[in-house]
C-alpha cells in the first residue's frame, strides 16, 4: 500500500467524476462539474470537480484533493481503506503483505467465502423453503423485504452438516471453514466438525468497505436451545471488539446529522433504518471499546446512547460514557420507557415518536443523576453520599474544569448540599490528577499551517497550471531555492525539477501525494489544480515574480548584515558585503530578463 506506483495506477484507472457522482449529483458546466458541497451547507454550488486534473475543490470551505482525499473526507475512510475500495472497483489486486503472505492469502480466501455464503443464505431466506421460519419471524417483527435486501439477511439451515456439504460443493475445504469459524470441531474428536450457525436468522457483519467479515445468528423459536445470539469467533479478518454493526450504512447519515445513535442489537439498527433513521450502529455483543470510540470520532463529536431500559442497559450506558468521554466526545442518553428497546418502541409507537425521544435525549450527567436518585433516593445522608460518590466518579473523567464546575453546581442544587463542598470534591481533586495530562496536551499543540505569500502562490500557480511550458527551463536556470520560504512551494518545485531531470512528465496531482499528512495544505494545492486556467504572458509574469522574490531575499540579507555590523561595531568585510548586496538590490533582476 505504500508503493506510489500502485497508488498512481489505481488513480489513473479511476474517474473521479464517476466516484463523486455516485455520492452527490454533479452538473456539467463546460469541462468541469459542479454541485452543492457535501462538506458544508450552501445554496449556491461551489464544489467543483476537474475531470482533466482528476481533483475536486470547494470554493466555500476550501476542502480539496484527489479521489482518495474525497473518499477519506466523504466517508471518513483511512487511506488504506480508500485505496482498497478503489482497487476493488477497478479490479486491481493489491500486493501481498511481505511479512506473512500465507496470512494474507487466508484473509482473501475467507473474505470470498463469506461473500459466497452470504449470497447463499440470503437467497434461502428470500425464497427457499427452509427460510420460511425466518420470513415468518421477520414478518412478525414487521421487517419489510427491502430492508432484508439492504442488510442481506439470511437463513442458516438446521442441518448439523449442511455448511460442510455446501463448502465442499463450492470448493471450500474443512480447514478454511474452521478458520472462518463456520465449522466447530468437537473436543473429543469422536466425529466430524459441525456447523456453528444452525436454524438461525443470519445477520452479515460488514466492515466500512462493505465486505462481509463475520456473521451473527439469532434464534427465532423460543423452544430452541442455545444463546439467543451467537457471533462468529475472532478470525484473521474479524475482531468483535473492533466492529460496529451498520457503520457501513450509517456513516454518511451520521455526518449529516452531526451525531451517531448507538443501540444494543442488530434488530434495533434494522428497525431504525426501516423508520428512515440511518445514523445508527450497534456493538457486537460487547460494551463500547476505545476502538469503537475512535471509529465514531471519524464521523461525529456527539453520541446518543439508546440502549435497553433495564439494569444491563443502564450499566452499558455507564461503560459507554467512560470510553467516549475519554475521547472528549459529547454523550447523551435516549431514555425509553421501561421494558422497551428501539425496535419494540418503534413498532409500538412509530418512527416519529422515536425521533422525538432522540431529540429529547439528555446529557449523560443529568441521566446519571436522575438514575442514581431513582435507585438510592436522597432523603437521608447515606443516600446523598452514595449519589455524590456516583457523580464524582463521572466528573473525574471530565477534563474541562468549567464543565466540572457546572456539574458541581447542578448536583449541589438538586441535592440541596453545600456547593463549596461539592466543588472541593469534584474540582480540586480532579484538577490535581489532570494537571499532568493537561500539560502534555498543551505541549503537543500543532502549529498553524503556513500558506504561501502572494508571490510564491503566483509562482506555484504558474508551475501547476503550465507544467510543461517552454519557459520552465528558464525558470530553473534563474531560480535560487533560497528565495523560497514556503515548504509546499519548495516541495512542488523540487518535484518538478526531479521530473525534468529524469525526462518524465510532471503531473500536478503528484504534489497531492506529498501532502497526504497535511489535509489543509493538500486542499490549498487542490484548489489551485482544480481551477486550472491559461495565463496570458506567463513568461513575463514569471520574470516579475522572480524579481520580487529575489528583491525580498536581498532585503532580508541586508537586514541581517546591518544587524551583524551593529553587533560587531562595524567590520570591513560586513560593510563590503552590505554595499554589494545593496547595489544588487537596486539593480533588481534586470540581468536575468534575457538568456
Amino acid at each position: 500500500m505504500d508503493d506510489p506506483e500502485v497508488k498512481e495506477r489505481i488513480r489513473s484507472e479511476v474517474d473521479i467524476v464517476e466516484v463523486v457522482g455516485r455520492c452527490i449529483p454533479l452538473k456539467r458546466n463546460g469541462v468541469r462539474y459542479w454541485a452543492p458541497c457535501p462538506f458544508h451547507r450552501e445554496k449556491t454550488p461551489s464544489f467543483q470537480v476537474n475531470q482533466t486534473r482528476q481533483t475536486f475543490y470547494c470554493f466555500g470551505c476550501q476542502k480539496g484533493g484527489d479521489v482518495f482525499a474525497f473518499l477519506m473526507e466523504y466517508e471518513r475512510l483511512t487511506f488504506p481503506e480508500a485505496l482498497e475500495r478503489l482497487a476493488r472497483q477497478v479490479g486491481i489486486t493489491l500486493g501481498r503483505t511481505k511479512l506473512d503472505p500465507e496470512l494474507r492469502l487466508a484473509k482473501d480466501r475467507i473474505l470470498q467465502l463469506h461473500e459466497d455464503l452470504t449470497g447463499h443464505w440470503h437467497r434461502r431466506l428470500l425464497d427457499g423453503e427452509e427460510g420460511k421460519e425466518g420470513r415468518d419471524y421477520l414478518e412478525k417483527r414487521e421487517v419489510d423485504r427491502e430492508v432484508v435486501r439492504s442488510f442481506r439477511l439470511g437463513w442458516a439451515s438446521r442441518s448439523w452438516e449442511g455448511i460442510g456439504k455446501w463448502g465442499s460443493d463450492h470448493g471450500y475445504d474443512e480447514r478454511i471453514l474452521e478458520k472462518a469459524g463456520l465449522l466447530v470441531r468437537k473436543e473429543d474428536n469422536g466425529s466430524g466438525p459441525y456447523a456453528r450457525f444452525r436454524g438461525r436468522l443470519i445477520f452479515p457483519i460488514r466492515d466500512i468497505q462493505q465486505r462481509v467479515i463475520a456473521f451473527s445468528g439469532r434464534l427465532v423459536r423460543e423452544e430452541d436451545k442455545g444463546g439467543k445470539y451467537i457471533n462468529s469467533p475472532d478470525t484473521p479478518i474479524f475482531l468483535k471488539s473492533k466492529v460496529l454493526f451498520g457503520l457501513d450504512l450509517a456513516n454518511r447519515a451520521a455526518l449529516e446529522a452531526g451525531r451517531m445513535i448507538v443501540c444494543e442489537g442488530q434488530l434495533d439498527v434494522i428497525a431504525c433504518h426501516q423508520a428512515g433513521i440511518r445514523n445508527v450502529v450497534a456493538p457486537m455483543g460487547t460494551a463500547l471499546t476505545e476502538i469503537h470510540a475512535g471509529q465514531l470520532m471519524r464521523y461525529v463529536s456527539e453520541v446518543v446512547l439508546c440502549l435497553d431500559s433495564d439494569m444491563a442497559g443502564w450499566e452499558a450506558v455507564r461503560r459507554g460514557y467512560q470510553v467516549l468521554i475519554d475521547r472528549e466526545m459529547a454523550v447523551r442518553v435516549g431514555v425509553l420507557p421501561e421494558g422497551h428497546d428501539p425496535d419494540s418502541y418503534i413498532r409500538e409507537n412509530g418512527a416519529d415518536a422515536f425521533r422525538d425521544r432522540i431529540g429529547e435525549s439528555i446529557g449523560y450527567h443529568d441521566f446519571l443523576l436522575n438514575h442514581l436518585i431513582g435507585v438510592h433516593g436522597c432523603r437521608d445522608q447515606a443516600a446523598v453520599h452514595t449519589v455524590i460518590e456516583g457523580m464524582r466518579d463521572a466528573a473525574y473523567r471530565v477534563k474541562d474544569a468549567a464543565v466540572r464546575d457546572r456539574l458541581a453546581q447542578r448536583v449541589a442544587g438538586v441535592l440541596q448540599v453545600s456547593l463549596d463542598a461539592i466543588r472541593r470534591d469534584f474540582v480540586s481533586r480532579s484538577e490535581t490528577t489532570r494537571s499532568r495530562e493537561i500539560g502534555q496536551e498543551a505541549g503537543s499543540t500543532e502549529e498553524p499551517v503556513e500558506l504561501p505569500d502572494i508571490h510564491e502562490k503566483a509562482l506555484l500557480e504558474l508551475v501547476l497550471w503550465h507544467p510543461e511550458a517552454e519557459w520552465v527551463d528558464w525558470l530553473f536556470q534563474h531560480l535560487d531555492m533560497e528565495w523560497i520560504r514556503n515548504e509546499v512551494v519548495r516541495v512542488t518545485l523540487e518535484d518538478r525539477m526531479e521530473c525534468q531531470a529524469r525526462g518524465c512528465p510532471f503531473e500536478p496531482r503528484r504534489v497531492l501525494d506529498l501532502l497526504d499528512d497535511e489535509p489543509q495544505l493538500r486542499s490549498f494545492v487542490a484548489g489551485i489544480v482544480t481551477r486550472e486556467r491559461k495565463v496570458d504572458n506567463a513568461r513575463r509574469q514569471l520574470e516579475d515574480i522572480l524579481k520580487s522574490l529575489r528583491r525580498r531575499h536581498l532585503e532580508e540579507e541586508l537586514t541581517r548584515i546591518r544587524s551583524r555590523i551593529h553587533q560587531s561595531d562595524g567590520g570591513s568585510v560586513d560593510h563590503e558585503e552590505y554595499l554589494a548586496l545593496r547595489q544588487m538590490a537596486r539593480q533588481g533582476l534586470e540581468p536575468l530578463a534575457d538568456t
